[in-house]
């Protein structure tokens, strides 16, 4: 994900993925600005949009931003039948 560099804590980054994962870990390096990894259990990997969107304020004059969303790995949780 890409995100403004403000915006690059834990309850910024939970609130941005509720509706659909819940942060395991995340990962910011300051040489890459904005740049993090976030490690994120989901139900399903459908429900994982292709970007988020976000703003400053609730008025339409107000900052927005959209940042990319790519799945680098998946690990199915559990074993097989």
């Amino acid at each position: 994900m890409a995100v403004p560099f403000d915006y690059c804590n834990t309850e910024d980054i939970s609130t941005a993925i509720a509706k659909w994962g819940r942060i395991i870990s995340w990962e910011r390096e300051d040489a890459l600005k904005g740049m993090i990894l976030v490690k994120a259990r989901v139900t399903d990997l459908i429900d994982i949009p292709k970007s988020i969107r976000g703003s400053e304020g609730e008025n339409f004059e107000e900052e927005s931003w959209t940042c990319s969303v790519e799945i680098l790995l998946e690990e199915m949780l559990g074993g097989g039948p």
